[in-house]
């Protein structure tokens, strides 16, 4: 008797714990789904960023010592017999990472003095948030960024031989943005199209953040009040494109290449920003005659 009700248990917990697990698996799928809901084609506003880099590179070299008071590259301390990674000219990144130069080692009787510095978009000075001498023999000559957002930096390295007279410089500027989001619209040519059409689909990135996304397109049907997915073809998956801020693009989309159907439709861009996993989907509508 005992081992009779013992085995019953046993198999209403089996089967409570399988209904569990099913329950979590469903819910899951469906509320993982990011294509379930209505999806907006807008997120966010052109934004006011104070610092708005419209593009890859926004100060030339030359810019940058003259705004700055470093000295240029001579080559004597820094070459590429020792240099791993130079400090670049102007780069993005994240709050709390290392900044900064790897060498082979400092040359015996020389030493590198590390400047991290805020400066306003125009390269003035604010404040110089830190300094650091690195001694003969050390190859990470870094700075560690502050956890502050929105901020602009140069960072510099100059080696000094031993009677403390600068022999080279590297110096670059560093943007920490604020925290990524997709700031961004997505627009198409027309509301109607018929299966052979070709559509003109828009990209507009309002900043700061850069935008990053791959060739693939999803576009579905409405149907019975829930929207599936039509099928089409297959994106090449290596494929990336970066939308600078303050930018739009345009791609063309071949209809005739989905199998549709008479109907309200809608096409889906995933954007991420760049070097972060912040992602979203936006969406606009049409419909096939």
């Amino acid at each position: 008797m005992l081992k009779t009700l013992f085995s019953i248990i046993t198999i209403c917990i089996i089967a409570v714990f399988g209904l569990w697990i099913y329950e979590s698996m469903t819910t899951k799928e469906t509320s993982g789904n990011p294509y379930s809901e209505a999806i907006p084609s807008q997120m966010g506003e052109p934004d006011s960023s104070k610092y708005m880099f419209t593009e890859r590179f926004p100060y030339t070299e030359e810019e940058i010592l003259e705004k700055t008071g470093y000295g240029s590259k001579t080559g004597e301390g820094f070459n590429s017999s020792n240099m791993i990674a130079p400090i670049a000219d102007f780069q993005i990144n994240q709050p709390g990472k290392e900044q900064g130069t790897y060498i082979e080692g400092i040359p015996e009787g020389h030493t590198v003095k590390v400047e991290l510095i805020e400066r306003t978009k125009e390269l003035e000075k604010m404040a110089k948030v830190k300094e650091v001498t690195y001694k003969e023999g050390e190859k990470g000559l870094v700075a560690t960024l502050p956890e502050k957002r929105d901020q602009l930096y140069s960072l510099s390295a100059e080696m000094m031989n031993g009677n403390g007279e600068v022999i080279d410089t590297y110096v670059g500027i560093v943007y920490v943005p604020p925290e990524p989001e997709v700031n961004a619209e997505v627009s198409i040519d027309k509301t109607s199209y018929s299966p052979t059409d070709t559509m003109d689909f828009r990209i507009t990135n309002f900043g700061p953040s850069r935008l990053s996304y791959g060739a693939r397109f999803i576009i579905q049907s409405y149907e019975n009040e829930a929207w599936k997915t039509v099928e089409g073809p297959e994106a090449v998956v290596a494929m990336e494109y970066i939308l600078l801020p303050k930018e739009s693009t345009i791609h063309t989309v071949k209809l005739e290449s989905y199998d549709f159907k008479k109907g309200k439709h809608r096409i889906i861009k995933r954007l991420g920003v760049s070097d972060t996993q912040v992602e979203e989907g936006l969406a606009a509508e049409f419909n096939i005659q």
